[in-house]
C-alpha cells in the first residue's frame, strides 16, 4: 500500500520544498524535470540530481525503511517554469494501518 500525497513545488527560482520518504518511492512530476537533493545547501554545491518528467520512465528510488529520509525538491531556477505538482508514492509495498 504505502502513502501517496501531492506537493506543490514553487515556480523556478521560488525555492525548494522538503519531502519525507521511506522504502520504495516514486516521485512523478507531469510536466517538468525536478531537482532533488539530500540537503538544501546541496543545490548550491552541485550535490543534486535531476529526475525526468513523467513523460519518461520514472525510476523507483530506494530509501531506508526505518525512519524517514528528508529530501529537498525544486525546479531548475534558470528555466522560468511555473509552479508544478509533484506526486509522491512512498513506502510502496508496506501496509500502513
Amino acid at each position: 500500500m504505502g502513502y501517496t500525497f501531492n506537493l506543490t513545488i514553487p515556480a523556478s527560482g521560488g525555492g525548494s520544498r522538503p519531502v519525507n520518504v521511506s522504502g520504495q518511492t516514486l516521485l512523478i512530476c507531469a510536466a517538468s524535470p525536478i531537482e532533488i537533493s539530500y540537503d538544501e545547501n546541496g543545490f548550491n554545491t552541485g550535490q543534486f540530481f535531476t529526475l525526468p518528467p513523467a513523460t519518461m520512465q520514472s525510476p523507483t528510488l530506494y530509501f531506508p525503511e526505518n525512519g524517514k529520509t528528508l529530501l529537498w525538491v525544486r525546479l531548475n531556477p534558470a528555466t522560468g517554469e511555473p509552479a508544478v505538482v509533484l506526486n509522491v508514492w512512498t513506502d510502496i509495498g508496506q501496509v500502513n494501518l
